[in-house]
């Protein structure tokens, strides 16, 4: 479709979601709320089975209409009671977006990518002590499309991807959104509100593991067929599952008492160690403004300033972020194409200022309608007013993809 294709290439940037069920008591009938969820998934696969079974196996909507209000009720019974409300809207949000997603009337058929590649990245942990690693990556995308008219698309999207390391622990991640894309103006503005969760987790890096939601909203104006403006908003709250752990410890030294409560002397300094646990939940804002200008249907650049404000719980991980993107994209024939970017950032800390150059290039080539080999590499350099954060890395990656 059209307004999907137009959506996907709206869409720049790809953000987080989180779900962490909480520890929920039994409840006073007796019934605790995990079994009631059991219950119920057991009752609507029973009745989607059914269904498969009957010819076509399509819902009605009425039927339809009833296994979202049996959902919907059981998050209100088991999650919504239990959670507090800073973090009520998590689950809620992952509920509602598969709901969305699962129940809608789909307007179109669903598109997505699958992504088979293999590669070597020479420092996969980022840090000074390099250790490097094969690996293979098996990525799936899907896009449906919920509602569509002449102005309005609504769309439904979500990516997992696998990562698996050869010497070192692997990594994967969930991505799941609902985006709403409307044209203003006879197409001259166009407008995007999105809501966007990932979960992700790192066998090998345990604090990066996190779970987060954003809501965002972009605008752009196509200033005439060559020139496109753009700004973006977002916030994102995300929580890591590893927290923070404050190691303090005091060297205490303890008179000794001597006869009529004379001191005789002191004893030996012993060593008093605290243990100080925080979560870790981080809440940011961001910006970016964009442009993008394009010489020809086959030559275009564009560039993105951007700035963000990390507020976390813990207070060596706040942060002020500032920096630019800059790509080249060039269609050098109907099979062969190119893309090559580059990236400064500042991020500025507490206790020290950490800056970030990235280089990269990606040459991808039609093999048959439907089905692309590409070649990717990446080059990056981490500089830190400490030296043991600073680190290098280099990635090399060939893919093949199949869309559908």
């Amino acid at each position: 479709m059209a307004h999907g294709t137009a959506f996907r290439r709206l869409r720049g940037c790809s953000f987080i979601i989180l779900i962490r069920p909480a520890q929920r008591p039994i409840d006073r009938k007796g019934v605790t709320p995990n079994a009631l969820q059991e219950s119920v998934s057991l009752s609507v696969g029973h009745f989607f089975r059914q269904k498969c079974r009957q010819k076509g196996g399509r819902l009605s909507r009425i039927e339809r209409l009833t296994i979202k209000n049996t959902l919907l009720r059981w998050f209100g019974m088991t999650l919504a009671p239990s959670i507090p409300i800073a973090n009520r809207s998590l689950p809620a949000i992952c509920l509602l977006l598969v709901v969305i997603i699962f129940l809608a009337t789909p307007v179109s058929a669903l598109e997505g990518r699958i992504d088979l590649a293999t590669g070597y990245d020479d420092n996969v942990e980022g840090s000074a002590d390099k250790r490097g690693s094969t690996f293979m990556r098996y990525q799936l995308e899907g896009y449906q499309g919920l509602a569509e008219t002449p102005s309005l698309y609504v769309e439904g999207y979500g990516r997992v991807s696998y990562h698996d390391f050869g010497r070192v622990d692997d990594r994967h991640d969930l991505l799941l959104g609902v985006s709403c894309y409307q044209r203003w103006l006879d197409g001259a503005w166009h407008s995007q509100i999105y809501v966007e969760g990932r979960s992700y987790r790192d066998d090998l890096v345990d604090e990066d593991d996190c779970d987060s939601v954003e809501i965002g909203v972009q605008l752009d104006h196509y200033w005439n067929e060559r020139i496109k403006l753009g700004v973006l908003g977002y916030y994102r709250f995300g929580d890591y599952r590893s927290g923070y752990q404050e190691v303090i410890s005091t060297v205490v030294t303890t008179p000794e008492q001597g006869g009529q409560g004379q001191h005789s002397g002191t004893q030996a300094p012993s060593e008093v160690v605290a243990v100080n646990e925080t979560s870790r939940e981080d809440k940011m804002i961001a910006g970016v403004v964009s442009g993008e200008y394009r010489f020809s249907a086959d030559l275009s650049c564009d560039v993105r300033f951007f700035y963000l404000d990390n507020e976390s719980t813990v207070d060596r991980e706040s942060y002020h972020s500032f920096g630019l993107e800059h790509g080249w994209r060039f269609q050098i024939n109907p099979r062969w194409s190119t893309i090559a970017w580059g990236s400064w950032y500042c991020e500025q800390y507490p206790e020290s200022d950490d800056q970030q150059w990235q280089i990269a290039m990606r040459v991808q080539w039609q093999w048959r309608p439907r089905w692309n080999v590409y070649f990717e590499g990446q080059q990056l350099w981490h500089r830190s007013d400490y030296p043991v954060d600073e680190y290098n890395e280099k990635v090399a990656t060939c893919g093949l993809s199949w869309s559908f």
